[in-house]
């Protein structure tokens, strides 16, 4: 109920926060409930999150300012969702200006490029791809999605977003919602560092996938020829 959730959240957090050290994001579609959240979060909270719509705007940008928060961007506004990518660049657009004037840096904005299921528009691949590169490059945003959107409805779900992971980093997306225990979709996300240099010396990938008896002292080859006695 919108009348204890925000001490609700409030306690989950804090006691969330006792048992793990990692960042958190802060979801509600109640802005009591997100500002009872942010007010006993320790360090940089991820706000989910604020569309294009003014009254969103207005609401919790604030917010954001207020706390030092990041924010999670979604690219729709009261028209709803276009299927027109540039239409949905410049809603994303308005987002990081209008943060931009409460003194957000484009950097704390996460941009949804809103991920469209590739079986029900065979196109959409290559639109967030051409999105994703966009928002890089021009309005120098992080972005994230929901990576299983794109393979919605289809067999083999986790090699599809195997592909699409490797693509999105390749494309320049910075995270994305995934699950790690898949292993298909972990091979796609450490693929696409490695294609593009964010694992240096390989060491993510050799740790993840090099054979055990392989490695040094195990009793396994090196490579290299056994000499003779």
């Amino acid at each position: 109920p919108k009348e204890v959730e925000p001490a609700i959240l409030a306690k989950t957090i804090q006691l969330v926060q006792k048992l793990v050290d990692v960042p958190l994001c802060i979801d509600s579609s109640i802005i009591e409930a997100l500002e009872a959240g942010l007010a006993v979060y320790k360090g940089k909270a991820l706000l989910n999150s604020v569309t294009g719509e003014d009254e969103s705007l207005d609401r919790v940008l604030p917010l954001v300012k207020k706390y030092g928060a990041a924010v999670v961007a979604i690219s729709n506004d009261e028209t709803g969702i276009s299927q027109d990518i540039n239409v949905r660049f410049e809603v994303a657009k308005k987002i990081v200006e209008r943060a931009a004037d409460y003194g957000i840096p484009a950097c704390d904005v996460v941009v949804d490029p809103l991920v469209m299921p590739v079986g029900a528009i065979n196109t959409s691949g290559r639109q967030v791809m051409e999105f994703v590169h966009r928002l890089r490059t021009e309005l120098k945003v992080n972005t994230t999605c929901g990576a299983s959107n794109f393979s919605f409805g289809l067999p083999n779900r986790n090699g599809v977003n195997c592909a699409f992971i490797a693509c999105a980093i390749a494309s320049g997306m910075t995270s994305a919602i995934i699950n790690p225990m898949h292993d298909e979709v972990m091979l796609g996300v450490r693929g696409g560092n490695l294609m593009m240099g964010h694992d240096p010396e390989c060491k993510n990938w050799i740790k993840a996938y090099r054979d055990p008896a392989a490695a040094p002292g195990r009793g396994g080859r090196t490579g290299g020829r056994r000499r003779s006695a």
